[in-house]
């Protein structure tokens, strides 16, 4: 691991991106969107937009600039985020999952996916964790295989994946 990479998972912490946590955090979630390569790029509107389950399952990837005041979102810099939400009363799904360009293949990614897996599955609240990726990026493909994701269908243009405890 480089010490670029090192020094970033020492101070991350993940948490839960709640209302209140995404209006604090609503400047930095943009710019990342913004600077993601994802295609449509996510406004304020798209953050705050209602989605069942939305509010208890999504994630906030962050590192703390001060440990004298680290409960306050000025002290916090954004590195990543997972937009999640209730499909059905068995499946969460992952809406969006974006890591700051300069912090990525730092395991910043793995470690979103692998909370959220804990959160929805290993939890026992959903039997399903389902996600969506473009057909031809055979990196994402790779790189959600490599987290026990498997491919269930294609249509137009977009692989659909899902994840199960059983």
């Amino acid at each position: 691991m480089d010490e670029k990479c090192e020094r970033i998972t020492l101070s991350i912490s993940i948490n839960r991106l709640c209302k209140r946590s995404v209006d604090d955090f609503m400047s930095q979630l943009v710019h990342i969107d913004a600077l993601s390569g994802l295609g449509k790029i996510w406004s304020k509107e798209n953050f705050l937009l209602y989605m069942p389950g939305k509010w208890t399952l999504s994630l906030v990837a962050y590192s703390a600039h001060s440990i004298a005041a680290p409960d306050t979102s000025k002290d916090k810099t954004v590195i990543g985020y997972c937009i999640m939400s209730e499909k059905s009363p068995r499946c969460a799904h992952i809406h969006r999952l974006v890591v700051k360009t300069g912090e990525r293949s730092c395991g910043i990614g793995t470690s979103l996916v692998k909370k959220a897996i804990d959160t929805t599955l290993v939890s026992g609240k959903y039997k399903f964790l389902s996600l969506k990726l473009p057909q031809n990026n055979k990196r994402l493909f790779k790189f959600y295989s490599g987290l026990g994701f498997f491919w269930i269908f294609s249509e137009n243009s977009h692989k659909f994946m899902i994840a199960t405890c059983e």
